[in-house]
């Protein structure tokens, strides 16, 4: 820059110097032109023209070696600058590789961990629905032991009664010297008797028979283990319990115990007190035996007893076990004319108070357990349940979890209250049950979201009051209620647009046509989560026909009975 500077200076004083001579020049032309002589006019002033073309020239290659100084300057600044560049840029293009190889490493992980915890919520439905099968299979074990050991007493107490009679007869007929452990002997001494006797030889062998076989029912000896003749007693409680147990196939869902089972021969009008106190502890009102010393007598007196008389001598602890016990004293008392109104009453009966809570599972509901638990409920209650029944038995009107039991109950109806209707978990075979939606409980309705990658949202459903009786059944229910549910935020609009895919991939095109046809209508109000059930407040005067002392009103059901249905 100094030796740019310095040039720059010298030009200048160069110039001023041309300026003067220039000037100079100018003055000596005058003098000259004032002289006669032009020839040495026109000598000087083409010298002085060389002289400054020369000086000129001499100029101009200074100021171009100066520029081309300043350029070289220039470019050299700029290629460093360059460099540095272009080393920053390498050593960002490796933080950037290095970054990006970190996120993958990330969501490698996280994907892992999502298919770690989809098996984990699999695993735990599979093992609730395997709990919940083998809890069945517990009570069913205990109930086929009960009727066992029943069996067994009867007949113990039939060999009891049979020795007793064996050892009148033989005693009549033998005298001291017959012994009966030895059946062969005996029956090679009557077939020896019965040649001399040739009157009576059959009725003799026969009655020996039945002695022998009699008297080895109580002790087991070396002739039982390898003796292959048939146990004629034995032949006749086999097949007594064959009737008992084809009469009660379906013991482990019926409220009736063991001996009711046995005195479900005899009409209920012929039943005595104790067979009636016994009803009373299958009904789960075990606290009426305590008030019934005096009343009832026998199964007649209820039959015969009026609504009121009911209420004027038992002190319920429940309004819903008055009830459950006068639709079971209705059933007894006019089940040819009850049943034809109403045809799910008969097989609703068998589902006692613990299938009922382990429905409310099933349909998502568990923290009803308490309240139906304490109202006694079994499957006829459920089945004639009110919308009064409900608000007053749970201080709720969530709208959802009352549809939730609206269509648990129809789609009990729809079944005829069969005890193993309701799919539990998915079916590898895809058979007909795992396709109907209708069927599906909470659990399987869990599972299928893990299938549909939506894992880590499956546990808010519980205790929500989804199943597939709720999602067919409803038109309100939607893809938007169900994310909400779900917990899943309105700016998570991708998760919320897969869910409606397969919501809508779920339902089908039919059902999809009906839900939108339902909500095209005027008077179509969305479900939501906070929805509440209106109640209707009854006006203190109405003009309804007034009962008859043996007539039960059923109220507004939960779930109405249609004219198909009836």
């Amino acid at each position: 820059m100094n030796k740019n500077e310095e040039g720059i200076e010298l030009s200048k004083t160069h110039y001023d110097a041309i300026k003067l001579l220039e000037g100079a020049l100018q003055k000596m032309d005058g003098i000259i032109l004032s002289e006669p002589n032009t020839n040495s006019q026109f000598s000087c002033n083409s010298d002085l023209q060389i002289v400054l073309n020369n000086v000129l020239e001499h100029q101009k290659n200074e100021d171009d070696c100066s520029h081309l100084e300043s350029f070289k300057l220039q470019v050299s600044m700029l290629n460093d600058q360059v460099d540095i560049l272009l080393r920053k840029l390498n050593h960002l293009e490796k933080y950037l590789a290095q970054q990006t190889e970190l996120r993958k490493q990330a969501e490698n992980r996280l994907h892992n961990e999502i298919e770690a915890k989809s098996r984990l919520e699999i695993d735990k439905l599979e093992a609730m629905a395997l709990l919940t099968n083998l809890k069945l299979a517990n009570v069913r074990l205990t109930k086929e032991n009960m009727n066992l050991k029943q069996m067994l007493v009867q007949n113990q107490n039939t060999t009891n009664y049979l020795n007793t009679n064996s050892q009148f007869q033989r005693s009549k007929s033998h005298g001291p010297r017959f012994y009966s452990s030895l059946p062969r002997h005996i029956l090679s001494k009557k077939k020896n008797d019965s040649k001399n006797n040739n009157d009576q030889p059959n009725i003799l062998a026969l009655n020996d028979i039945t002695e022998s076989c009699t008297n080895l029912l109580g002790n087991v000896s070396q002739f039982d283990k390898f003796s292959s003749a048939p146990n004629l007693i034995d032949v006749e409680i086999k097949g007594r319990k064959e009737r008992v147990l084809q009469n009660n196939n379906h013991s482990h869902l019926s409220t009736t115990n063991n001996s009711l089972l046995q005195n479900s021969i005899l009409p209920f009008e012929q039943w005595d007190q104790k067979n009636v106190f016994e009803w009373f502890t299958s009904l789960g009102l075990d606290y009426l035996v305590k008030q019934s010393k005096s009343w009832p007598m026998s199964g007649s007196d209820l039959i015969s007893a009026s609504i009121n008389k009911i209420d004027e001598k038992f002190n319920f602890k429940h309004w819903l076990h008055r009830k459950k016990l006068i639709i079971e004293i209705q059933c007894e008392r006019n089940k040819d004319s009850i049943f034809l109104d109403d045809k799910y009453l008969p097989k609703a009966r068998y589902l006692n108070t613990a299938w009922v809570l382990h429905w409310l599972d099933d349909i998502g509901l568990p923290q009803y357990k308490e309240p139906f638990s304490q109202a006694a409920i079994n499957g006829a209650v459920l089945h004639r349940l009110t919308k009064d029944d409900f608000f007053m038995m749970q201080n709720v009107n969530s709208e959802l979890h009352f549809s939730s039991l609206r269509c648990g109950i129809k789609v009990l109806r729809d079944n005829h209250f069969d005890a193993e209707c309701l799919t539990r978990r998915s079916n590898s075979n895809k058979s007909e049950e795992d396709s109907d939606l209708s069927l599906w409980t909470t659990h399987r309705v869990m599972e299928w979201l893990c299938y549909v990658n939506l894992a880590e949202y499956a546990s808010n459903l519980r205790g929500s009051g989804v199943h597939g009786g709720l999602i067919v059944h409803d038109d309100r229910f939607t893809s938007d209620l169900l994310a909400d549910i779900l917990f899943i935020q309105q700016n998570k609009t991708l998760l919320r647009r897969h869910l409606n895919i397969q919501f809508s991939q779920l339902l089908g095109k039919e059902l999809n046509t009906k839900k939108r046809d339902a909500q095209c209508q005027s008077k179509f109000k969305p479900l939501t989560m906070s929805s509440k059930v209106k109640i209707q407040k009854k006006s203190q005067f109405s003009l309804k026909r007034k009962k008859n002392n043996n007539e039960f009103f059923i109220g507004d059901l939960m779930c109405p009975l249609s004219d198909e249905q009836k």
